[in-house]
């Protein structure tokens, strides 16, 4: 059977790249403006979910951009919003929108929307062990089993114990994520084990047969030992999908339920450094690739499927 894959085409990644750099340097400006941009510093708060996916495009702009001085600092996503909500952050990176109570502070004090750039998508996925008996859900079962405290294990013969279901905080964006688009914001029954960051949840998975993680494909895409249980759906137009390979193929053809944007949030509209940075992640081809080959979805970069053996 033959697998499908994404490539970006080639012609895509010249005209992104001459982009950036012709916008960079756009018209007959005064040398002191381009160095305003192309130098001094810049800190970015990381949603710590995505941490470990952003630094390579991190090292790509410090080598692109080697006067200007990046300082990361990777936080939850909570803390991440409350820096860009107290102005106290030019940018920052997230994988949710506003809550509900953040909506509710930026109406009651007349701060408007922030500035945005979506520069991949990535998924909410539930995944286990390679070995464990099951690896097809339906999101109503999936629903039903969260909400209502059923037991998973009396659905599946194959599977003998009740399996954990395990998460990052309260404070994360998975969570957040979770909340919205799994359980559209319901009461949730089913016991949940949080732990402080994303990497302690994958490694509690990995070390404890028989539980579920709750994450992001990008912090399992190239992990061989795990696998993403095939979600089947209803669409928006109440077309029922089929369960298809947690993968970033079936992201972009909306063959997986749960998309999750990865924005790039700003402090101001204007033409600064942070607004370049969001640009050159956003859209400069060889982080678009790179986000490719991390195993998510590239918004800006032109791409077709191609079939492998």
């Amino acid at each position: 059977m033959k697998n499908e894959i994404l490539k970006i085409l080639s012609f895509c990644l010249i005209i992104t790249s001459l982009f950036f750099f012709y916008s960079c340097n756009e018209g007959n400006k005064k040398s002191a403006d381009n160095d305003a941009l192309t130098s001094g510093k810049l800190t970015v708060y990381c949603d710590e979910a995505l941490y470990n996916l952003m630094e390579t495009a991190f090292k790509l702009h410090d080598s692109t951009f080697p006067d200007v001085k990046l300082t990361r600092i990777k936080v939850n996503a909570r803390e991440a919003m409350a820096k860009l909500l107290s102005a106290n952050s030019e940018v920052i990176i997230i994988a949710r929108d506003y809550l509900k109570d953040e909506d509710s502070l930026m109406i009651a004090y007349k701060v408007k929307e922030h500035p945005e750039m979506i520069c991949a998508e990535d998924a909410l996925v539930f995944y286990t062990l390679k070995s464990f008996p099951l690896d097809t859900l339906s999101q109503n079962l999936l629903s039903n089993i969260l909400i209502n405290n059923q037991n998973l294990s009396s659905y599946f013969p194959g599977v003998k114990n009740e399996p954990r279901f395990v998460i990052n905080n309260y404070s994360s964006s998975e969570y957040a994520n979770f909340v919205s688009l799994v359980t559209k914001k319901k009461n949730i029954k089913k016991k949940l084990t949080m732990f402080t960051g994303s990497d302690s949840v994958i490694n509690y998975v990995k070390n404890n047969p028989g539980t579920i993680g709750i994450g992001y494909l990008s912090q399992i895409a190239k992990d061989t030992s795990l696998k993403g249980i095939k979600i089947s759906y209803l669409d928006s137009a109440g077309k029922y999908i089929f369960p298809h390979t947690v993968h970033q193929a079936n992201v972009l053809r909306r063959n997986y339920p749960f998309i999750v944007p990865i924005r790039v949030y700003l402090l101001q509209d204007l033409k600064n450094k942070a607004f370049w940075f969001g640009m050159f992640l956003s859209k400069e081809g060889k982080v678009q690739k790179y986000f490719l080959d991390a195993g998510i979805v590239p918004v800006y970069a032109q791409i077709k499927l191609v079939e492998q053996d």
